[in-house]
C-alpha cells in the first residue's frame, strides 16, 4: 500500500470538505440568515472579530495544505500515467478556480480596507465564494473519474526515474476510457 499517497490524498480530501462545506454554511446559514432577519449594513465578520479571526486561521490551513497536497498529487499523477491533453487543461483549470477560492475566502475574512469593502457586499461575494469552492470540487470529481491504467510504478520509484532523467514506460489509457467511469 502507498501510504504516502493515501496521506497526501486524505490531505487534499479533508481540507476541501472543510472549505466547501464552511463556505456553504457561511453563506447560507449565516450570512444569508442575518441579511433575512436585519437591515444592518455590518456583515457577519465586522459584528464577530472572532469568528473572523477563526474562519481566517481555517482558511489559511486549509489552503496551505490543498496547495500542497494537490501540487503533489498532481506530480505524482502526471509523472505515472500518459495523460490526454484534456486532463492538463482540467489540472490548470483547476489550479485558477482553486487560487480564486482560497483568494476570495482570504479576503472575506480579512482585515484589510480591501477586506471590509468585500463584506459590503458579503452576500454576493459569499455566492461567489460557494460557486468557486463547488467548481473546483466538481472538477476534482471529473478529473479523478478519468479511467486509467494502475500505475506499476510508486510515487517513490518516479521520484526516483525523474531525478535521474529516465521517462516511464508509455500507459495508453484504456480504449473504454471515459470522464464519467471510476477507477
Amino acid at each position: 500500500m502507498d501510504y504516502v499517497g493515501l496521506l497526501f490524498r486524505w490531505m487534499h480530501i479533508l481540507p476541501a470538505a472543510i472549505l466547501v462545506g464552511g463556505s456553504v454554511f457561511l453563506r447560507f446559514a449565516i450570512i444569508g440568515k442575518l441579511h433575512s432577519t436585519t437591515a444592518e449594513s455590518n456583515g457577519f465578520f465586522d459584528r464577530e472579530p472572532s469568528a473572523r479571526q477563526a474562519w481566517a486561521r481555517l482558511v489559511m490551513a486549509c489552503s496551505a495544505f490543498l496547495l500542497i497536497s494537490g501540487l503533489y498529487n498532481a506530480y505524482v499523477r502526471i509523472m505515472g500515467f500518459q495523460l490526454p491533453p484534456v486532463y492538463h487543461a482540467m489540472v490548470g483549470i483547476k489550479l485558477l478556480v482553486g487560487l480564486a477560492t482560497f483568494y476570495l475566502a482570504a479576503v472575506l475574512a480579512g482585515r484589510s480596507a480591501r477586506a471590509q469593502r468585500f463584506r459590503q457586499s458579503e452576500k454576493f461575494w459569499g455566492s461567489m465564494l460557494v460557486l468557486l469552492a463547488t467548481a473546483s470540487l466538481l472538477l476534482g470529481g471529473l478529473m479523478r473519474g478519468y479511467s486509467i491504467e494502475a500505475p506499476k510504478k510508486t510515487p517513490k520509484e518516479v521520484a526516483q526515474l525523474s531525478e535521474s532523467g529516465q521517462h516511464l514506460e508509455s500507459r495508453q489509457p484504456s480504449d473504454h476510457a471515459s470522464p464519467l467511469r471510476s477507477n
